[in-house]
């Protein structure tokens, strides 16, 4: 993993072979995730190779036209400094006051939507989110950006994913934020009224974009509720804890038989906003020695101009 002054993944290394000719092919890790788009390799480098990560894909138009933008821009002119005011040459006072140059004037805070993740969202709408491999501490930023609001649906990301207006999952085919899309339930990591104590079971399939169905038995409690700021914003969160099993379907690996691990994660779900805000995930299957452990944070929504 490489990444830029600014912590931001900028390029996913390999060793893996590229045959000349096929740049723009998907680089996939040992669970059969697309994890990058093969891009180049460099000769007499003893097969070192390169693609550019998989969040890419969702953020290729945004880039192009910021590359656009830049393009295209006007050089700027420096305005001209402001005269300085006449230097006085009668005497002063030992008392007299010294010129001082006018406050400048007060910038009211910016107010509106941009402000308020729960205003509704519009086409060109983004969330975005960052997600950290607490294993290796790379971050990831994620986004899910709105291409249509269809009655009360919102479809992000060419139908990758599509909620309700009120954040319920109806679909979900393009997992990008770890778990927390893996594993996501039916509906969703939380509902509406939820009460402290509250618990419920869960059994269901996972996300089949994994190439594979996982299956996954749990049992949700709430433990808490709480005031949370990110991305700037004060949330109302309720806190789900979820704990349980992850069942992984027959491979080789495992001689045709499933194979089963422990599943744990918290939630901090944001009532209004209808989505977690902050989600920490812990998977561990012993027989094939698959592990992940994961935070993914809320970080702000990006309002179209």
């Amino acid at each position: 993993m490489r990444k830029t002054d600014k912590d931001e993944l900028e390029m996913v290394q390999t060793t893996a072979p590229i045959s000349p000719g096929s740049s723009g092919g998907g680089l996939f890790d040992a669970e059969g995730r697309l994890v990058g788009i093969t891009t180049a390799l460099l000769r007499d480098s003893q097969n070192l190779n390169f693609a550019v990560p998989a969040n890419w894909i969702v953020e290729l138009a945004a880039r192009g036209q910021a590359n656009l933008d830049k393009r295209n821009a006007p050089v700027a002119v420096a305005a001209a400094s402001p005269a300085l005011p006449p230097v006085s040459t009668a005497p002063a006072g030992p008392m007299a006051p010294v010129p001082t140059a006018p406050p400048p004037a007060a910038t009211a805070a910016p107010t509106g939507p941009a402000l308020d993740p729960t205003a509704p969202l519009r086409v060109g709408d983004a969330l975005e989110y960052t997600v950290t491999d607490r294993f290796t501490n790379l971050r990831n930023t994620v986004v899910y950006r709105v291409d249509q609001v269809q009655g009360d649906r919102v479809v992000f990301n060419q139908g990758g994913l599509i909620a309700t207006i009120k954040g319920e999952v109806v679909s979900l085919t393009n997992p990008l934020a770890g778990e927390m899309d893996n594993a996501t339930p039916p509906g969703g990591w939380g509902k509406a009224n939820l009460q402290v104590g509250q618990g419920w079971q869960l059994r269901y399939q996972g996300n089949e974009a994994l190439g594979s169905k996982r299956s996954y038995d749990l049992k949700a409690v709430v433990v808490g509720e709480s005031e949370m700021r990110m991305g700037g914003v004060a949330f109302k969160a309720v806190q789900i804890r979820y704990t349980g099993w992850v069942t992984l379907p027959n491979s080789r690996m495992t001689l045709g038989s499933p194979i089963s691990g422990t599943f744990k994660a918290t939630a901090w779900y944001a009532t209004e906003f209808g989505r977690p805000i902050r989600f920490e995930s812990e998977v561990y299957v012993q027989a094939n020695r698959t592990r992940s452990k994961e935070v993914v944070e809320f970080t702000r929504v990006v309002r179209a101009n």
